[in-house]
């Protein structure tokens, strides 16, 4: 006879709680905290981009757009990554919005995992990506950023080691939150080599790609790799804009991988708010101007 109160599903009841909100649940609370729990700028985003926004609401945008985000959004992320990064990218072929970077993680993690495969993620890293994973029925499995010297490194060695039979998927953050860490080009090639190799997926989280001491931006995983690759970048406009609270993100990758990621929007969130992707449009028009 089946119970009468149904479970909950089991791949739901075996992800945890964030740490990160327990702490942060329990400062909101109180008065006089500095915000120290987010990864998050003290300055409130600027004037031109809230102004975008009202102007975009006073203009309209309040009505459903593409799954993939407005056109005019996807050609600026366009833009700016061939003037940032020197990379040339089919906005309309390689770029998903999304509604914060985590959701371009989950999308783009679901696009690639199945029940019972696997990911490897170089940590300490923000625990989403590993929740993720077991959101997917998938596991993660994780190697430590080993500290040489004054920097730390991949352990390659322990990295190779760890891929098995199941194993689709490599997760970096670059620059690594919490550790301040750049992967090198060096790192990249070599990253991206493995994965070539193995037949692997490699995901690069550069949500943090502005916080670099050596030069005005890390360099993007997508320098190193062709159109084709089974590569996936995510970004979003909450670090380098000062945009948390406005959840709104990105995604690129191969052609195919966009256009499920983009039939799956429909059914998560349709697409970002449509007045939040016009002031992400001058963010970056403006911002890097």
């Amino acid at each position: 006879m089946r119970a009468l109160k149904p479970d909950l599903a089991r791949s739901v009841l075996a992800v945890s709680q964030s740490r990160i909100r327990e702490l942060a649940d329990i400062a909101m609370a109180m008065d006089g905290v500095l915000r120290l729990y987010f990864g998050e700028s003290n300055q409130p985003t600027a004037q031109y981009i809230k102004d975008a926004a009202i102007g975009a609401l006073k203009e309209g945008y309040t009505f459903y757009t593409e799954n993939a985000g407005l056109p005019s959004l996807r050609a600026a992320i366009a833009r700016k990554y061939e003037e940032i990064h020197g990379v040339v990218l089919d906005p309309a072929q390689r770029i998903v919005v999304t509604a914060s970077g985590v959701q371009a993680l989950h999308l783009s993690i679901r696009c690639v995992l199945d029940p019972g495969d696997e990911a490897i993620v170089l940590t300490p890293a923000w625990p989403n990506g590993s929740a993720i994973v077991g959101m997917c029925s998938a596991h993660a499995s994780h190697i430590s950023h080993p500290l040489r010297g004054d920097r730390y490194e991949i352990d390659f060695d322990a990295l190779e080691s760890a891929i098995g039979n199941r194993t689709r998927l490599i997760i970096c953050t670059s620059p690594s939150n919490p550790l301040g860490w750049v992967a090198t080009e060096s790192d990249q090639e070599r990253l991206l080599g493995i994965c070539r190799r193995e037949g692997l997926w490699l995901l690069a989280d550069e949500v943090y790609e502005r916080l670099s001491y050596e030069g005005p931006v890390a360099p993007s995983i997508l320098r190193k790799c062709k159109p084709g690759e089974s590569v996936i970048a995510v970004n979003s406009f909450s670090k380098s804009y000062c945009m948390t609270g406005w959840r709104l993100g990105w995604l690129v990758s191969r052609p195919d991988l966009i256009r499920k990621a983009t039939q799956l929007n429909e059914f998560v969130v349709s697409h970002a708010p449509s007045m939040a992707q016009k002031a992400g449009e001058i963010a970056l028009r403006d911002g890097e101007a």
